[in-house]
């Protein structure tokens, strides 16, 4: 039935299960992280290893952070206003939409960082591979000696 394929959000579990929502957030953490050790290291932005993992930062930060946003907020507005949402406290019906919001904003702004640095490291990439396999210019002609005067003219 459609019953059974639904999630009941009852009393004191609704925080709960909107909270849990949140903390798949943090499945882009370690590439952050990863990040961050990479910079430590001396590691150039352009290196393979921190290609990779921005790449990997961005599509992950996007799944669990932003993709999700449509789901999460379908699910506050089925539950706003049922027996459920009042059984909240009213402070914690405030701190719960207050905090979503405000981090969803903030999500907003780092995906828009993430994904702008992602481009420039990978078009930078790009530009210096194709740099590599351009051929290099023919060797400029030897300087012509001098003449009796000291000029080459």
């Amino acid at each position: 039935s459609e019953a059974e394929g639904r999630v009941e959000l009852q009393g004191a579990g609704t925080l709960p299960y909107f909270a849990n929502f949140r903390l798949l957030a943090e499945f882009s953490t370690p590439c952050v992280n990863q990040r961050w050790f990479f910079e430590v290291l001396g590691y150039p932005r352009t290196s393979p290893s921190n290609v990779a993992n921005g790449v990997a930062m961005a599509a992950v930060f996007f799944l669990v952070r932003i993709a999700v946003m449509p789901v999460y907020y379908g699910r506050m507005v089925a539950v706003y206003g049922t027996d459920a949402f009042y059984l909240v406290p009213w402070g914690g019906r405030v701190a719960w939409i207050g905090s979503s919001v405000c981090l969803d904003v903030m999500n907003v702004m780092w995906m828009h960082k993430i994904a702008r640095g992602c481009y420039r490291v990978v078009r930078a990439g790009h530009r210096d591979a194709k740099a590599l396999h351009r051929p290099s210019p023919p060797p400029s002609p030897p300087p012509l000696p001098p003449h009796e005067n000291g000029k080459t003219d």
